[in-house]
Formats: structure tokens, sequence, C-alpha cells
């Protein structure tokens, strides 16, 4: 994902799907999940309103594994800021 290129982006998701599969309980790679869908509709490859819901799902899932995981608490800040626009929750 830190190419920072449409292909290693769009194969990152699959890759954090992967490590998902095979590790349910792997709170970093709900994390990159969410950040995957950060991405996405950062870059407009997906349209906010099915990216931003996602990327939620996947760092509320993070955060249930592991509530200290500061990756977390940044991509939920964006969550709060891009999808919810609640300035003082973010």
């Amino acid at each position: 994902m830190r190419k920072n290129t449409d292909e290693a982006t769009l194969k990152s998701g699959e890759l954090f799907q992967q490590a998902i599969e095979k590790d349910p309980n792997f709170a970093l790679a709900h994390v990159g999940l969410a950040t995957y869908y950060w991405m996405m509709a950062g870059y407009g490859i997906m349209r906010p309103n099915k990216a931003w819901p996602k990327a939620e799902v996947a760092v509320s899932t993070a955060l249930a594994i592991d509530k200290k995981l500061s990756d977390a608490h940044r991509v939920l800040a964006a969550v709060k800021m891009w999808q919810d626009w609640d300035w003082s929750g973010a």
C-alpha cells in the first residue's frame, strides 16, 4: 500500500483480506483494511458512501480486538471526520 500506486493499493486490500481470513483476531490487518478503504475513497477509486462505512466496520473490529492500537484510533478519527463530519469526535 505504501508504494502509492493504484495497483499496490488494490493489491493491499486483497492481502489484508487474506490475513484476516487466516487470523480473524489480527487487529492490525483490520486496521490495514480500514486504511485501504480510506485510501479507496480518498483516491476516488471507490465511492465514499461505500468505502467509509466499510472502513468504519474494519476499524471497529480492530478496536474490539485491541482498543489500544494507535493506528486504529487514527483511522477512527478519519472516519469520524470524513464520514460523520464529527470534528470534535475526530
